[in-house]
């Protein structure tokens, strides 16, 4: 999914990076369960929501410490995700 969800990005107007699939999912959660270090920085420096919650209420962060994915979750945190939400 790392490389994928990279090239799926590098094909899409950046408009459509704030998409949300029906369980409220953004590329930020995917790339976060990924540790997809480059596609969390370019998500984060277009302007997407390091604290959206999905249906559930999860957040890129909570998944991303769910999936034992420590890299993403630094990223994240120096983005300003708040581990509390």
């Amino acid at each position: 999914i790392k490389s994928r969800l990279m090239e799926l990005l590098l094909t899409l107007p950046r408009t459509r990076w704030m998409e949300r699939d029906r369980q409220g999912w953004s590329f930020l959660h995917h790339a976060a369960i990924a540790a997809n270090v480059a596609a969390l920085v370019a998500l984060i420096q277009s302007g997407l929501d390091v604290n959206a919650r999905t249906t559930s209420q999860g957040t890129p962060a909570l998944w991303a410490a769910d999936s034992n994915q420590p890299r993403a979750l630094e990223v994240l945190c120096a983005a300003g995700a708040d581990v509390m939400a």
